[in-house]
């Protein structure tokens, strides 16, 4: 599939929001010509991304990659773990927000570690969830 470029990775190299962009799709570009289903992403052909790049004026030369604010990992101490939904725990941040984060089982991870400190998971931004970033879950509770 030469060519041809992600949704995704199309709003985050020009800025646009995915909604914004979901909805001129659906306004103004035909399917088989401007944009396709690959799986379950939605990818934009040359003519496709030329007609969002003309529609949102943007200059035609390629855009650069967005620069990272944030380093790609975050250390967060984990808040609760016990939810019913075994796939989330709470997480407090550095700067004191709280957030959900996504992990395959919570069945491990616990507010102390064996020790008696803080257990400190590493977590990630992904899209509009925080995913967590660790190579591997705990082998036990509370143990890494």
């Amino acid at each position: 599939m030469e060519g041809l470029i992600k949704e995704k990775t199309f709003s985050e190299q020009t800025g646009i929001s995915r909604t914004l962009l979901i909805e001129e799709r659906k306004k103004s570009l035909s399917f088989p010509d401007d944009w396709r289903k690959d799986g379950r992403e939605i990818v934009y052909t040359q003519s496709g991304v030329q007609h969002m790049r003309n529609l949102f004026k943007l200059n035609n030369a390629p855009a650069e990659e967005p620069k990272q604010v944030e380093s790609e990992h975050e250390e967060a101490a984990v808040v609760r773990h016990n939810y019913p939904n075994y796939k989330v725990i709470l997480c407090r941040r550095s700067n004191g927000e709280n957030v959900s984060v996504r992990v395959s089982h919570n069945r491990n991870f616990r507010i102390r570690t064996a020790n008696g400190e803080p257990m400190m998971v590493p977590i990630k931004k992904d899209g509009n969830v925080w995913t967590f970033a660790g190579k591997r879950m705990p082998r036990f509770p509370g143990k890494w």
